[in-house]
């Protein structure tokens, strides 16, 4: 009897942990994908620029800003591809992450973007406190979601989380790494 309760409790879990993995693949497969390599190399942009400068609005104020020391804009394509990239996100009381990048992609339909470094890891400051360092990091403008497949670094007051993947959910002012997580809390 005492095993019969150990199987369907042992049942019972792993179909909870096939339900997650669904889910994650499947929220992963809608992940629309930008690259920075320009679709057609031999191509000239349709305008190049200095001191670019983007926004996105949301309920009347601008909830996000990228400004780049240069781009190329592709108009067809939808695309600017970006040199020297800061991106700085507001929240209401007016800041809240700020990031800078080697090289960036930018559709100017959807309004979502990526950013990645070569050389130096890309860095986020969050609030102020944390620090997040990683290679790659994707906006989502419809769902208002930064993500990331790379591994990443989150320093703090209050320690150090190591991981790969991430997940930042603006409007529920939430942060996920997602696999392989190693966190030292400081005393």
């Amino acid at each position: 009897m005492r095993s019969d309760r150990i199987y369907g409790a042992l049942l019972i879990a792993g179909a909870i942990i096939g339900i997650v993995v669904l889910v994650m693949i499947s929220l992963g497969l809608n992940r629309k994908s930008l690259s920075l390599i320009p679709f057609d190399i031999s191509r000239k942009a349709d305008v190049e620029m200095t001191d670019f400068r983007f926004f996105s609005t949301r309920n009347g104020r601008v909830e996000w800003e990228i400004r780049a020391k240069s781009a190329e804009m592709f108009e067809r394509k939808h695309q600017a591809l970006l040199d020297d990239v800061h991106v700085t996100f507001l929240n209401d009381n007016g800041m809240g992450m700020a990031l800078q990048g080697e090289k960036g992609v930018l559709d100017t339909d959807s309004k979502d973007f990526q950013i990645a470094n070569q050389s130096d890891p890309i860095h986020v400051l969050m609030n102020q406190d944390y620090h997040l360092y990683t290679s790659t990091l994707d906006w989502i403008n419809k769902t208002r979601e930064i993500q990331s497949a790379a591994p990443i670094q989150i320093e703090g007051p209050n320690g150090n989380i190591h991981g790969t993947g991430l997940r930042v959910n603006l409007a529920l002012q939430e942060t996920q790494v997602l696999h392989d997580v190693v966190a030292h809390l400081n005393r």
